[in-house]
């Protein structure tokens, strides 16, 4: 089972993205930074999608260094978000911050079936998190007799501001959790890269170390 599917959007739908994308106002620095943990620190990505909400599949390949049959592969197999327009696929910012993320995680050497799980778990804390959300989104009045325009009396009004501080303490948890799990990835991602250009240059040295000593019997005779 997909753990994305793709998300069908009319011309005239997309066109309105691209056109309210295209007049929305320049992100304060907290919104920048956020946006570039969840593009994996790539200052080019950055600049792609602060000039336009979705990438095509070549364009967000070559972002990422990867064949475009290898993203068509991902695609297919559900592990990436896309927005279908007429039959064309198109990828946003959080489609290049999972496809990072799976990149990452293929370098550790976890399988497709494997990666599919990690997302799959993602994904149910996602919702449970707008679950829990939601149901702290409470009106002043659920009474449908009270009359339209009514003040709420205090106690509602304490409700109100108990939950607005529960709202806001799940968001809080959501950001900052989410930023520290993408910091925990990229570091183990790192890592583990590093890890093998370790063990290979240790590989060369070695033979090299064989090498040299072959040179040297060479010489005695």
């Amino acid at each position: 089972m997909p753990v994305f599917s793709p998300v069908e959007l009319s011309p005239e739908a997309f066109r309105q993205q691209l056109v309210q994308h295209a007049q929305q106002p320049q992100v304060s620095e907290v919104l920048l930074y956020a946006r570039h943990l969840m593009l994996r620190g790539s200052d080019e990505a950055l600049s792609e999608f602060a000039r336009t909400p979705y990438l095509r599949i070549q364009a967000l390949a070559r972002l990422a260094g990867l064949p475009t049959s290898t993203v068509r592969h991902y695609t297919t197999l559900g592990l990436l978000p896309v927005v279908r327009v007429s039959g064309k696929h198109y990828y946003s910012a959080h489609a290049f911050g999972v496809l990072r993320k799976l990149m990452d995680w293929r370098s550790v050497g976890l399988s497709l079936k494997d990666i599919q799980q990690h997302l799959e778990r993602e994904q149910s804390a996602g919702r449970q998190l707008l679950e829990a959300i939601g149901e702290h989104a409470q009106p002043f009045d659920t009474n449908p007799q009270t009359p339209r325009g009514a003040l709420p009396d205090a106690e509602s009004i304490d409700r109100l501001m108990a939950d607005e501080e529960a709202r806001e303490g799940l968001l809080e948890d959501a950001r900052y959790g989410g930023l520290e799990r993408q910091r925990a990835a990229l570091v183990a991602g790192t890592r583990g890269k590093l890890e093998g250009r370790k063990a290979q240059i240790e590989r060369q040295l070695r033979l090299l170390a064989v090498l040299e000593r072959g040179e040297q019997r060479e010489d005695m005779h």
